[in-house]
């Protein structure tokens, strides 16, 4: 077999002083990799550092090769002169990598472009992501997270370039869209491709046959904290009421008399196949959209209806933690001051709590979004949604982007969150496994229609 990408003790340092584990790998042609390891080890970064998107801000030393037919080309210093065409890779943040204004079918097409490649393969890097044919000329704006994570993944392979690197390429992803990016994989595998990919997702790695390497210093440490039951006494009372609420997009129905009723003190759940509204429903529900029909009551007072928002102090108790997390933070501000800025003038220790809460280090506070890893900005962006107090709390794929640790501890910190008075969660999940093991009850949201799960009210 023949090598294609070739890490030599290759370690990355950022201006902070913090160092990755030292990384030395061999990929052959044909084969799949995935680079495991906890949240903030670097594995986002080692990716990019093959790209040769790596900040200047960095300090790199060991080597980084991937195979130009029998040229070796050094990606450290010339990833450029092959980028997009021998090597392709996508984040983490799949939306923040498109142009907003940039519709599905343009941005394949102009991928596989620029790759050489003819604009019609561009349809078929569509259809084999499992991506809606209806919805090739919406725009990246209008795109649901795991819709927006297929599309990229789409003008990735439109490229047909023979190494490609994904960042966390299962998050928001339904099952039959897992199930078709792995179909793709095996297809450019037998034809001699190769694929690096950064994953949390074990199973998924194990689903395509993949070499796993580890870059925790001593392997892939850390136990799973046993899932803690809490116990409620008392009926549980209504908190946030949504009743025949209905939107369109475009005149397409994007929900259709949608009901549901989150009760004090508990954890639901909202499933459903990408792009079936479960984030435009979190957009109503916190009054970010009017619906077309229906409304939602907090505390049993109007919260949203048709020309109804709320106002003032009732718009934070109800936060919507957004799934791309790089769009939804400012890149400019440092941890700390979006936390403080959450908490508002009149918390003085609040944020800290907040911090603390969602698993964020205090040793990151003076760091700006883009120096986070992808597991980072998540916590921090779900801390911002403690500081802001809010009654009830829409978490729309948090537990992207961690190791089974920290997932287990945000997990928690959402589950004893709202059993501390009059709050609630709901979370936007594709993980049916993490559902059932917690027993939730929840909804499902299948072509605009809400069904219970359990024993959702």
């Amino acid at each position: 077999m023949t090598p294609r990408l070739i890490l030599n003790d290759l370690q990355l340092t950022t201006k902070e002083g913090q160092t990755c584990p030292k990384l030395s790998l061999t990929m052959m042609q044909g084969e799949v990799v995935a680079l495991v390891g906890a949240s903030g080890v670097g594995k986002s970064s080692v990716l990019r550092a093959c790209l040769g998107l790596l900040p200047e801000a960095f300090r790199v030393s060991g080597t980084c090769e991937v195979l130009d037919g029998v040229i070796k080309v050094n990606l450290l210093t010339a990833a450029a002169k092959v980028r997009g065409r021998v090597l392709v890779g996508w984040p983490q943040e799949a939306a923040a990598a498109l142009d907003p204004s940039w519709s599905v079918i343009d941005v394949v097409r102009s991928a596989a472009r620029d790759a050489g490649q003819t604009e019609t393969s561009a349809s078929a890097a569509l259809r084999a992501v499992d991506f809606p044919f209806h919805r090739d000329h919406a725009t990246v704006r209008d795109l649901s997270g795991g819709e927006a994570r297929r599309a990229g993944i789409a003008a990735v392979i439109a490229t047909n370039a023979p190494c490609v690197l994904l960042d966390e390429p299962t998050a928001g992803l339904s099952e039959s869209g897992i199930e078709a990016l792995a179909a793709v994989i095996r297809r450019h595998q037998a034809s001699g491709g190769s694929w690096l990919i950064a994953t949390h997702d074990l199973a998924f790695a194990r689903r395509i046959g993949a070499r796993v390497v580890s870059m925790d210093a001593g392997g892939m440490g850390g136990a799973t904290p046993h899932p803690r039951t809490l116990t409620h006494n008392g009926a549980a009372r209504p908190l946030l009421v949504a009743s025949a609420v209905s939107f369109a997009r475009g005149g397409r129905p994007v929900l259709s008399e949608s009901s549901m009723t989150l009760v004090e003190g508990r954890v639901a759940s909202l499933t459903g196949p990408s792009g079936a509204g479960k984030s435009t429903l979190c957009r109503i529900l916190c009054g970010e959209l009017a619906p077309l029909t229906g409304n939602v009551t907090l505390s049993g007072r109007l919260h949203v209806a048709p020309g109804e928002f709320p106002r003032g102090s009732e718009r934070r108790r109800v936060h919507y933690t957004r799934q791309d997390a790089r769009l939804a933070l400012d890149p400019w501000r440092t941890a700390e001051s979006l936390l403080r800025d959450a908490a508002g003038a009149a918390s003085s220790g609040g944020w800290r709590t907040a911090a603390e809460r969602a698993s964020f280090p205090t040793d990151l506070f003076a760091r700006r979004p883009g120096a986070l890893s992808g597991g980072e900005r998540q916590r921090l962006l779900l801390a911002r949604g403690y500081a802001a107090e809010p009654s009830v709390m829409l978490v729309d794929e948090a537990l992207t982007g961690l190791d089974a640790t920290l997932r287990e501890a945000v997990i928690e910190g959402l589950v004893v969150w709202a059993s501390e008075g009059e709050r609630s969660v709901l979370l936007v999940t594709h993980d049916q496994g993490l559902v059932s093991a917690r027993g939730w009850s929840g909804w499902q949201l299948v072509e605009g229609r809400l069904s219970p799960v359990g024993s959702a009210c």
